[in-house]
């Protein structure tokens, strides 16, 4: 009886360990952070907008102080516990205590990753405004990656004239993730940098849907 069990279990755990099932989907129960300034080019556009660019965060768990401005979705444990995930741009190095300060908000992220400078000097005076809101961004990490999403974008003239709008959404929208591999408590901090720069990437994607097609338009007007 026993040998027969144990023949059994060879029969349906051979076939998952041989397959590559068993190593397509990172471990996410390690995943403490995702770095949304990884990947930043350091070159800044040759012409830049002559707008002014203000990023606020509107996520209801932030507004409320339920999250802090840090916070950038949930990763489940070995338990299937959610726990927070955090935005770790620009923190310290090393990092002694993941939830500190001196990290960027995910709002000045998304800000960097615009890539227009506030116009600065007397020769490049404002012609308006653009606004992004961040009403959504939540990763979820379980057994897949996947994001809920609302972003909202508005340009205003300098005398305060809404010159265009756009806005994006998406929920449980999945995340390819299956290249990274295995992720334990040894190779974590390689694994995670590179999940980091999977979600940059897609938060450059969608900010530039945000502020392409007509909105783009009408920010060229202005130059």
């Amino acid at each position: 009886m026993r040998s027969t069990f144990f023949g059994l279990m060879h029969l349906v755990i051979l076939p998952l360990l041989t397959s590559g099932c068993a190593i397509v989907t990172p471990d996410f129960a390690t995943v403490t952070y995702y770095d949304y300034g990884a990947g930043i080019p350091d070159q800044r556009p040759l012409d830049p907008y002559p707008v002014t660019l203000q990023v606020e965060d509107l996520r209801p768990l932030v507004v409320s102080h339920e999250k802090e401005p840090q916070f950038v979705g949930m990763a489940e444990n070995g338990f299937g516990e959610p726990r927070d995930v955090l935005n770790r741009d620009d923190c310290p190095i090393p990092v002694s205590v993941h939830r500190t300060p001196h990290c960027r908000s995910f709002a000045e992220s998304v800000r960097d990753r615009l890539k227009w400078p506030m116009p600065s000097t007397s020769d490049q005076v404002s012609k308006g405004s653009v606004l992004i809101e961040i009403r959504q961004w939540q990763t979820h990490a379980g057994s897949d990656l996947h994001l809920d999403y609302a972003l909202h974008a508005s340009l205003r003239s300098a005398s305060g004239e809404t010159l265009s709008q756009a806005d994006i959404q998406g929920a449980g929208e999945r995340i390819e993730t299956r290249k990274i591999g295995v992720m334990t408590f040894a190779n974590h901090e390689a694994k995670e940098h590179r999940l980091s720069l999977i979600v940059s990437a897609v938060l450059d994607e969608k900010l530039h849907r945000l502020v392409s097609g007509a909105f783009a338009g009408a920010l060229s007007k202005l130059r």
